[in-house]
């Protein structure tokens, strides 16, 4: 069992003198706002290069282990990826603005410029987002 003055005490410090808290002024303060707005933009470069490579790779995926397709598909996979890191060089910061997105975190309810994302939208929305870094 552990002596009193070798357990933590909040608000003490390791002689028994009051300290103030970590958080002085008891934080930021910052609540997250219910609705949250953002331009969405992509590098249209950069998403072409993806789609071509998650085609390619989707078509090896498909294939059974030691198809005679398989090596064919994976250079040219190869090929595509030293491209895309190669291609349009002094494009890199391209954008093509999509819009303002707007998403209401009480109703769940997402909005490009207004309009609410159908299904095939917030799939290509996500996959947009899942593509940032």
């Amino acid at each position: 069992m552990p002596a009193p003055d070798v357990t933590y005490q909040p608000g003490v410090d390791v002689h028994g003198r009051l300290v103030a808290p970590a958080d002085i002024g008891g934080g930021s303060g910052f609540q997250l706002p219910h609705v949250l707005e953002f331009q969405l933009a992509v590098n249209p470069l950069e998403y072409q290069s993806r789609q071509e490579l998650a085609l390619l790779d989707r078509q090896i995926a498909s294939l059974r282990p030691g198809d005679p397709r398989v090596p064919a598909l994976q250079r040219k996979r190869e090929a595509a990826a030293r491209a895309a890191e190669s291609a349009a060089p002094g494009f890199g910061n391209t954008a093509l603005d999509l819009g303002v997105v707007r998403v209401d975190t009480r109703s769940g309810e997402v909005t490009i410029d207004g309009r609410p994302l159908g299904a095939a939208e917030r799939e290509a929305a996500l996959a947009a987002c899942r593509g940032i870094r």
